[in-house]
């Protein structure tokens, strides 16, 4: 993957630059980035796609305003996608989660950790849980949307 492929354009100046993203954050993109093609070269089958990487805020909250989350106390204000921390890879069949719960000891290697109970993704992110599992459940259960439905609802998902 490519740092492109883990933002959305609106992110990027046309220089490939971030620009939503705050001073010191590009170094936790590229440890995102570095560590997401180590595993995607471990599982060895076709290409990872990013259907979420790096959000700007707004971004965030129109996701889960689209999910029916408009209370403000309850957007995860913490989520690694806006610390460029974390990335949600496409899992249509659920091929890479099943590999993803198999393989947890080569997460733990590489220093990534994965959402359990996704549907159509695996969300991946550099820094641990609250529980410091390498599986982990989302404190925020907001109702499960894949990128097709989201996109459906006319909402720009993935690469740039």
């Amino acid at each position: 993957m490519k740092l492109r492929e883990l933002t959305r354009e609106d992110i990027l100046t046309e220089g490939g630059v971030l620009k939503a993203c705050p001073p010191g954050y590009e170094k936790n993109l590229e440890k995102l980035l570095k560590r997401i093609n180590k595993v995607q070269e471990r599982y060895g089958k076709l290409q990872f796609v990013s259907t979420s990487g790096l959000r700007s805020l707004l971004y965030h909250i129109r996701i889960y305003n689209k999910k029916g989350i408009t209370d403000p106390k309850k957007i995860p204000m913490k989520s690694k996608h806006l610390f460029c921390q974390a990335v949600d890879i496409q899992d249509k069949d659920g091929k890479l989660y099943a590999w993803v719960q198999k393989n947890e000891i080569i997460l733990e290697e590489m220093g990534l950790y994965y959402e359990l109970g996704t549907k159509g993704w695996v969300h991946f992110q550099t820094v641990p849980p609250g529980s410091g599992k390498t599986g982990f459940l989302a404190l925020v259960k907001a109702p499960l949307h894949t990128p097709e439905d989201l996109s459906s609802e006319g909402m720009e998902i993935g690469r740039a």
